[in-house]
């Protein structure tokens, strides 16, 4: 029998700006309130951006669209990015805005653009520290975002989503290298397959994956090794369960859940590194990179069976192209 509830009796939500349901427990004989907020999600479902590249330091912001897989559009120019946009910044989403942070000669802005309406980028911030070299990993939650790394240093940097404020020096890498590969689980930041240039008593080029915890983003450790020789220095790719790295002779994969092991599949396309990627729902996407390429490519997370051409870009065809997603 239904039974009615005066609800002005029970104690509202802590937030009165949100919207929740009420639910009862006949169990426990009390009501709660349910958050009606949908779930956040890193992958996007809707578009992939392609920003910047070398050597016309292309600074174009480049769309395509997920759903048809049609040729790409340009959508508007970075802002203080622009003269250094032929060297790898970090591209990363909020959701909202698509971010860029870093770059070559220690640049140290942060720049964001819409991603509803598009436009050109403003400049929100500045980065702690930036990185001789630049190509710094992106990373990001629902709130805030990182980059990781960059041309020897190892800081691991955070900044605000809400409020467009300058980063803060949260922790370190445990290696300090550029061109890696950023990747995001919902509670942790990787960064991949980078070149490190300070120190010569290895190879320069390690396939390790360095992992940090988003909450207290200390210094990482390195939970994995992956890929083969010609596979790094590529694209960053993030499906809900896996991180993919996409470099020139491999894609290879790894669990969020367990870190290792890795596998690897392809073929990938044209055999290219400093790829840039962006993660969609159910597939990954692969472009630019070095040698210079148009060419758009797609992976299934489903199967692993290697990439498809698709699309092409209609201005970012150069190598340290950067990307993102919504």
């Amino acid at each position: 029998m239904a039974q009615k509830v005066d609800i002005s009796q029970i104690q509202g939500p802590d937030d009165p700006t949100g919207c929740y349901t009420l639910k009862y427990c006949c169990a426990t004989n009390k009501f709660s309130w349910s958050d009606d907020k949908e779930p956040w999600f890193y992958q996007g479902s809707n578009y992939g951006f392609a920003f910047g590249g070398f050597p016309s330091v292309n600074a174009m912001i480049d769309k395509f669209c997920f759903a048809d897989e049609t040729i790409g559009n340009c959508v508007g120019c970075l802002a203080v990015n622009a003269p250094r946009a032929d060297r790898k910044a970090a591209g990363i989403t909020s959701g909202v805005f698509g971010y860029t942070a870093g770059g070559i000669s220690d640049e140290t802005a942060i720049e964001k653009w819409p991603f509803v309406s598009v436009g050109n980028s403003t400049c929100i911030g500045s980065l702690a520290i930036g990185a001789p070299g630049g190509a710094p990993a992106g990373h990001a939650t629902e709130n805030d975002g990182f980059t990781s790394s960059g041309a020897y240093i190892d800081a691991i940097q955070k900044f605000p989503f809400a409020s467009d404020d300058n980063a803060t020096c949260v922790g370190g890498l445990s290696i300090a290298w550029f061109y890696a590969g950023g990747n995001s689980s919902t509670t942790d930041g990787y960064s991949v397959a980078g070149y490190n240039p300070g120190d010569p008593s290895v190879f320069p080029l390690s396939n390790s994956i360095q992992k940090f915890p988003f909450a207290s983003a200390t210094t990482s450790t390195c939970v994995g090794v992956g890929g083969s020789s010609g596979s790094f220095t590529g694209a960053g790719i993030s499906s809900a369960t896996d991180g993919y790295h996409y470099g020139q002779g491999c894609i290879f994969k790894w669990p969020f859940a367990s870190d290792t092991p890795t596998t690897c599949f392809g073929p990938v396309g044209l055999s290219k590194n400093f790829r840039a990627g962006a993660s969609a729902t159910e597939y990954g996407y692969g472009f630019g990179g070095n040698p210079a390429s148009t060419n758009i490519y797609r992976f299934s997370y489903a199967s692993d069976t290697g990439v498809t051409c698709v699309a092409t870009l209609p201005s970012n065809s150069a190598a340290f192209v950067m990307g993102t997603h919504y």
